[in-house]
């Protein structure tokens, strides 16, 4: 776990009965301008990440072009000790996870490396993370045995089944 980051809440926000706080990293200002990382945190109590649909109705409900991270929400009877306190203004600290990308193969956000290429294995469907299969996904050889393309099908089909 790395060193937690201070920032400043600058307003309670709530979505779909769920209250999060929008904070900024520029501890100095708190101002939150186009383009500046902001956040919507889950009041209570920094948990997962939400999934990126969830992530980008918040993110346009609270008029924020740019959310660095989102955490997994609670109903607004967890949060009635929270409701009664005032937030604004004061400064929390955050532990910053590392923040997983989907695998180019499965989808499920097993690479914590944001750039293709890192030869990372996703623990899931065992891809490979190979560069130039990513940009060419007909492509056969490299790291993994059959293209990316293949790889998508068989996964897609193994997956479906597993499920029925």
């Amino acid at each position: 776990m790395t060193e937690p980051a201070l920032f400043r809440v600058r307003g309670t926000w709530w979505f779909e009965s769920r209250r999060f706080w929008i904070v900024c990293g520029d501890v100095e200002s708190g101002e939150i301008r186009p383009g500046m990382p902001a956040l919507a945190v889950d009041a209570d109590p920094f948990a997962a990440a939400v999934d990126r649909l969830e992530w980008m109705l918040i993110s346009a409900s609270a008029g924020i072009e740019h959310l660095a991270l989102v955490f997994r929400p609670r109903t607004r009877r967890q949060l009635d000790g929270w409701r009664a306190q005032a937030w604004d203004d004061r400064l929390i600290a955050i532990a910053t996870d590392t923040i997983l990308h989907p695998c180019p193969c499965c989808g499920f956000r097993t690479l914590a490396d944001p750039e293709r290429g890192s030869y990372a294995i996703c623990g899931i469907c065992d891809w490979e993370d190979d560069g130039v299969q990513f940009r060419d996904p007909d492509y056969r050889g490299g790291a993994n045995e059959n293209s990316l393309n293949e790889c998508r099908r068989d996964f897609a089909a193994g997956y479906n089944e597993e499920f029925r």
